[in-house]
């Protein structure tokens, strides 16, 4: 797994459907797939919200399949009017579609976190911006990646966080705090990435709080034991 570009990747979502759970379909698997509450995943049925998908298929068809996109259910018109979005999270499928990450038989979940945690510290933050930037240039945007590093981790799952600093071409500059949770599930690795506007550590503390919950109630939902 290139998981330099697996990290860089997952912060390329700056940019209702059921308010806090979805079984969809990813490299043939389904996935019972959760959200906090107060959350709605966005449709790609809807003639509005299926855009959004339509650019994170594009902008991720290298790296990871999107599987779901969702806001605050009380925030979803924004997506339809095309106004800035606050706060966000996106479920991803690990890989190329075609081509997604497959845990290899006998390795076990906490092996996953083991392998994902010692990869982190190797990252090359001036390689991964320059691969986030050749994404986002296109748009005008550039990004600059910084305090990146592992937040928690347990038999289960690795939280990672980072901060991101979003030039626009405007001259506009805004910071974002994006905290990924990385789970193997069903032989797949799949991450759930949570973004919000930066203002303090406690933005992250919330955003970590969010992720472990939904990822969690997805593992249970997805293989119960």
């Amino acid at each position: 797994m290139r998981l330099s570009v697996l990290f860089a990747l997952v912060l390329l979502t700056s940019l209702a459907g059921v308010a806090n759970a979805e079984v969809l379909k990813g490299d043939g698997i389904a996935f019972d797939l959760r959200l906090p509450d107060g959350f709605c995943a966005l449709s790609r049925e809807h003639e509005q919200e299926k855009k959004h998908y339509a650019l994170q298929d594009q902008m991720q068809r290298d790296h990871n399949g999107v599987l779901m996109i969702a806001l605050p259910c009380q925030d979803v018109n924004l997506a339809r009017t095309g106004k800035p979005w606050k706060e966000w999270m996106i479920w991803l499928l690990n890989g190329k579609p075609g081509s997604h990450t497959v845990v290899p038989d006998g390795l076990s979940r906490a092996a996953v976190v083991q392998e994902l945690a010692k990869a982190l510290p190797e990252l090359r933050l001036d390689q991964v911006n320059s691969e986030v930037n050749k994404k986002t240039s296109e748009r005008g945007l550039t990004l600059q990646m910084r305090n990146m590093s592992v937040l928690e981790k347990d038999v289960d799952a690795l939280y990672s966080g980072q901060i991101v600093s979003v030039a626009a071409g405007d001259g506009g500059t805004r910071e974002l705090a994006v905290v990924t949770g990385w789970l193997a599930l069903k032989s797949r690795i799949v991450t759930l990435n949570a973004y919000a506007h930066y203002k303090d550590a406690e933005t992250v503390k919330m955003l970590l709080s969010r992720t472990k919950d939904a990822l969690m109630k997805s593992l249970a939902a997805t293989e119960p034991q």
